[in-house]
């Protein structure tokens, strides 16, 4: 599902509008930067939806704190993320690793809300790709450990073929 909006206040609005469709209870999003413009906390506590920010940010037991952001995200009824760019071509997100961020708000809920700048939609997976080779020679071969390409719910022909999706992570998939 691809939305388009013309402000950070709409993308708000529509966010808290899904949230109540969906009689979601908890929602988890990531610390990525984009996410920062919005307050959406704000605009979910509002509207009486718990909200979680889930990322490891300074603490000294990292192994206690990562078992309890996994049950945070297992909970979750949707996840938020920022996404670095988004293809065109196949409809893909593509998440890059970064402080704040944890591919478990994409992957766990079962709704995954991803948000792009219009500025970050890229025309064809080879335009990722050059982008990402021109990172690697500037940074000395430092990019990051995964590029996560999201395009939309998992799908599976292996049960008497036919097609099944959401079999692994959300259910449902949506561009703003």
């Amino acid at each position: 599902n691809v939305t388009r909006f013309g402000s950070f206040k709409q993308v708000s609005d529509y966010v808290v509008d899904i949230s109540s469709k969906l009689k979601a209870e908890s929602v988890i999003r990531s610390g990525h930067p984009l996410l920062e413009n919005l307050d959406l906390d704000q605009f979910l506590a509002d509207a009486g939806i718990k909200i979680d920010s889930i990322f490891i940010d300074n603490v000294d037991d990292k192994t206690f704190e990562q078992r309890l952001l996994r049950a945070k995200a297992a909970d979750a009824d949707i996840g938020i993320t920022g996404v670095d760019y988004a293809v065109a071509e196949t409809g893909s997100c593509v998440i890059l690793p970064e402080e704040k961020l944890s591919r478990l708000t994409s992957l766990a809920p079962p709704h995954h809300l991803a948000l792009v700048e219009t500025d970050k939609v890229l025309e064809t997976l080879d335009d990722i790709l050059a982008i990402r080779r021109l990172t690697f020679l500037e940074h000395e071969g430092d990019m990051g450990s995964y590029m996560n390409f999201i395009t939309g719910p998992s799908r599976t022909g292996d049960i008497e073929q036919t097609i099944v999706k959401g079999v692994h992570g959300p259910k449902e998939v949506s561009l703003l």
